[in-house]
């Protein structure tokens, strides 16, 4: 029988049997079988690198009795702990345990691998008691850098200006190492040989250099390298020449010499002493890399720095600044700290320039130049300033700087007037100066222009410069400038303003109806007054006379750009002229605003009323304007939704112009009500569910009626016994003496000449609030003498009601075809009951200068009473208007001091 492996521990049965055994007899053996494993398998990495860890592993399949696994290396088992193999003393690590399995041994075998690794054979052999040998093996290829570089000098003795030769020589590297040459930081080409083989199955090679020496290589590192670009990895070796003075003028090498490590990289350092004969000394010399330029902010500390070299070593260095020396006891500032360098604290501009440094020894001297260059913030001022520009001319401002360094872009220019400039202007630098140009200059672009300098050193410069455009004289010519009033008595000044805006500056000339106005008349007091490019001149016309100085007065202004002229009428006090550009600023749907440019106020303080009204109203109603001379007003109280119709009138204590722009209305319709959002709809109640009105409330409605109907008759009964006595007061004011003395009476126009139908309501609330009096001469600001002893507002002290006043509508066009120098007064019967509404609060008014008659009564000034002369009185030579202004009717019921005429 053929024993086999797999007949381990297999079971042999022996039976045993014959006719008369009750039963078979038997015996069983085990079978043992030994036997080697039938494979062994190496299993590992075949290549690495210098350095790495491979873990070799060994592995067999089963056996009987288990093998046991011993490493080799050549003939050198490996299984101690320790075992030194190699003749280069290479230490190998203790093998793992053996790992039993029922499929096999294994066992793992840990190496860091090393040069000498190349091409060396590892086996594992796996033995057991069947005394055969199992084995496997394997080679390992390692690539490692060059184990060592060294350089060789062939000259024992090194002077400036011979050629050195060196060699370097790179040991066993597997693959072939490339190798380079430096100096410092520069490359230099060497000559490689041929590669020859070395130890550890790599290869060694050589490079060869030839460099001329100088001065200038003294203390410079020359760098072999070998290196490998399979590996990255690279072997240097350094060589490094220092220039000294021995005495016996030889040279010294010394020679580290490498150690190997794990980190593969090896090196050798070869200092070289050159020495330098007597007659080979150096005088100095300043490096390649001496700064020529240093620059620093002002205020800062500057710092010059010296970097130089020379054999003998013994250098001195002086500095020069604008041919002086440079010592600390010149300027406390200059400072020294090693060496030669200079330090400059809290440097200025004043510090810039070139220093130049001068440096010797034994052997000679050298001198170099540094540029300071302090950097200061920018200082600015205009070049020209005001700058002066005609209209529609070019205008260029320009402004300097003080500064280092002068960066492009660093100008700018900002607009500093009022309001906002589209396009500024152009801008353009030219070095140190920044330029701001202007085409075709006009008056609004006059003003101050800010330039401003940023270098980028803090802070920026700026500076304010003025452009001043030069114009023709422009004078106003509204028409509150165009007429003056004045009463014309004899006892009155009266100023004529002239106002124009012009540059350069204006002058004035007056004439007085074309004639020349001569100012050694002591009637006429001229001054100007200016206020930047705005001139105003005053003329004062002193007692001004009726008879002489109403008359045309023309202002002429004029400067050197040309001149202007205004014609000026002084004239007597009127009624205002209506105003005019009645125009709509905003509206809501209960509100309108309007804007109007008033007109000549008739030498009286004007103000202003709003008449509207829409198309279901019954009259026109009446709102004052408050404040009483504003131009701007907002009606307010308006329905939503509605067209109204508005225009505007003047009144002053004279009288009420026509309404503005010939009497056209201004329509505006309201806007629509938009209802807040959380605002509840309101529900109109139903008037047959509505409660009944209280008794409490009849009973004052009743009360309040009786009171009325009582203060009613009272002011009937007053009105017919006022009337009486005016009637009476008139006949006995008509029988009084005349004065002697020449005046014009003073009247106003009626303020409403139109013959407008008003109601009874709106006629009280007109004469109360606003201190005149329908159709009647009611409304004059002085009094009237007599026995009357009324008193009405004046308008200065008018404070106006701000609700509306109703009214009928007025007809259109009836006071346009009157004759402007004539003024319809209408009668206005039993005026007296409203004097009882004011007595009690104003006292009553008597003429200044006159006394009491006898009976009581205080007589008429002259000037009024010459209005009771009829035209044959008159001298037509020094009336002022033609005689149509006279032309009354003389059957008039109001006395005729109540009647009022024109100067």
């Amino acid at each position: 029988m053929e024993v086999k492996p797999e007949d381990n521990e297999a079971v042999l049965c022996c039976e045993s049997v014959n006719q008369v055994s009750r039963s078979p007899l038997s015996i069983t053996r085990s079978l043992t079988v030994l036997f080697e494993p039938a494979e062994v398998t190496l299993l590992g990495s075949v290549e690495a690198i210098d350095g790495m860890e491979v873990i070799l592993c060994c592995h067999t399949s089963s056996s009987n009795p288990p093998v046991h696994i011993r490493w080799w290396l050549g003939f050198r088992e490996l299984n101690n702990a320790t075992v030194t193999i190699s003749e280069n003393g290479k230490v190998v690590q203790v093998p793992s345990k053996h790992v039993q399995s029922e499929r096999g041994v294994s066992r793992e075998f840990l190496l860091t691998l090393h040069p000498s690794d190349n091409l060396a054979t590892y086996r594992c052999d796996a033995t057991n008691e069947a005394k055969k040998v199992r084995s496997a093996e394997i080679k390992l290829q390692v690539q490692f850098p060059a184990v060592n570089v060294k350089i060789v000098v062939k000259q024992n003795e090194l002077r400036a200006g011979q050629t050195l030769y060196l060699d370097c020589l790179a040991g066993s590297s597997n693959p072939k190492a490339n190798v380079s040459w430096s100096l410092g930081s520069t490359r230099l080409k060497g000559v490689d040989q041929a590669p020859k083989k070395a130890e550890y199955g790599g290869l060694s090679i050589s490079s060869k250099l030839a460099l001329r020496l100088g001065s200038h290589h003294h203390g410079n590192r020359i760098t072999c390298q070998a290196f490998s670009g399979l590996l990255s990895e690279g072997v240097n070796t350094f060589y490094n020449p220092q220039h000294s003075l021995h005495a016996n003028n030889q040279a010294f090498l010394t020679t580290i010499r490498p150690k190997l490590d794990t980190s593969a990289i090896y090196s050798e350092l070869i200092n070289m002493y050159v020495c330098f004969s007597m007659t080979e000394l150096v005088p100095p010399e300043f490096a390649e890399d001496q700064p020529t330029e240093v620059e620093i902010i002002e205020d800062d500390m500057a710092t010059l720095p010296v970097m130089v070299s020379a054999n003998p070593d013994d250098v001195t260095c002086e500095w020069v600044f604008q041919g002086d020396k440079v010592v600390k006891e010149r300027d406390h500032r200059y400072h020294f700290p090693e060496g030669w360098a200079l330090e400059i604290w809290n440097v200025s501009r004043r510090d810039a320039g070139n220093y130049r440094v001068e440096c010797s020894n034994a052997e000679g001297k050298n001198s170099t130049s540094i540029k300071l260059d302090v950097q200061y913030a920018p200082s600015v001022k205009m070049k020209k300033d005001p700058v002066f520009v005609n209209v529609g001319d070019t205008a260029d401002l320009m402004c300097e700087a003080d500064a280092n360094p002068i960066n492009p872009g660093m100008f700018s220019w900002k607009w500093m007037g009022e309001g906002e400039v589209k396009e500024l202007g152009e801008e353009s630098e030219d070095g140190a100066t920044g330029m701001l140009t202007l085409y075709e200059v006009t008056r609004a672009q006059a003003g101050p222009y800010q330039c401003t300098a940023d270098n980028d050193i803090a802070p920026p410069a700026s500076v304010v410069g003025q452009l001043i455009v030069r114009f023709a004289p422009e004078l106003q010519k509204g028409a509150q400038w165009k007429k003056v009033a004045s009463r014309g008595d004899g006892t009155t000044d009266v100023d004529i303003l002239c106002q124009a805006e012009g540059v350069p500056r204006v002058t004035f000339n007056w004439a007085k109806n074309s004639v020349p106005l001569d100012f050694n008349n002591p009637r006429y007091i001229e001054r100007t007054v200016r206020e930047g490019a705005i001139h105003t001149s005053t003329l004062t016309v002193v007692n001004v006379s009726a008879a002489l100085d109403y008359a045309v007065f023309t202002c002429t202004a004029r400067n050197s750009q040309g001149e202007d002229t205004l014609d000026i009428q002084l004239l007597s006090t009127s009624y205002p002229d209506p105003p005019s550009d009645l125009k709509l600023l905003s509206v809501s749907s209960s509100s309108v605003t309007l804007e109007w440019m008033p007109g000549f106020d008739g030498g009286l303080i004007q103000n202003f009323r709003v008449r509207y009204r829409w198309a279901e109203s019954a009259s026109y109603l009446y709102v004052d304007v408050f404040p009483p001379r504003a131009t701007v007003y907002t009606v307010t109280g308006l329905k939503p939704s509605t067209t109204y119709n508005f225009s505007v009138n003047a009144i002053n204590s004279m009288g009420d112009s026509s309404y503005a722009d010939k009497g056209v209305v201004l329509t505006v319709t309201t806007l629509d009500r938009e209802p807040a959002p959380d605002e509840p709809e309101l529900e109109v109640p139903d008037s047959s569910k509505a409660s009944a009105v209280p008794v409490y409330a009849i009973a004052i409605l009743v009360g309040g009626l009786l009171l009325l109907l009582n203060a009613l008759g009272f002011v009937l009964f007053a009105r017919r016994r006022r009337g009486r006595s005016l009637k009476e007061g008139a006949s006995s004011a008509l029988e009084g003496k005349k004065s002697e003395s020449e005046g014009s009476s003073v009247s106003s126009s009626s303020r409403y000449a139109s013959r407008e139908r008003i109601n009874t309501s709106a006629q009280r609330t007109l004469l109360i609030d606003t201190s005149s009096e329908p159709d009647s001469s009611g409304s004059v600001y002085e009094s009237y003498g007599g026995e009357s002893y009324h008193y009405y507002y004046p308008t200065e002290a008018y404070s106006p009601a701000l609700y509306p006043h109703p009214e009928a509508p007025e007809e259109q066009g009836i006071r346009l075809g009157l004759n402007p120098l004539s003024h319809e007064y209408e009668e206005v019967r039993d005026w007296r009951p409203y004097e009882d509404l004011l007595a009690p609060t104003l006292p009553p008014v008597t003429v200044q200068g006159f006394g009491v008659d006898r009976l009581g009564r205080t007589p008429l000034p002259a000037y009024q009473e010459a209005g009771r002369r009829g035209e044959a009185d008159l001298d037509p030579t020094s009336a002022v208007y033609n005689s149509l202004a006279y032309r009354r009717k003389k059957d008039s019921d109001l006395p005729f001091e109540l009647r009022g005429e024109l100067v």
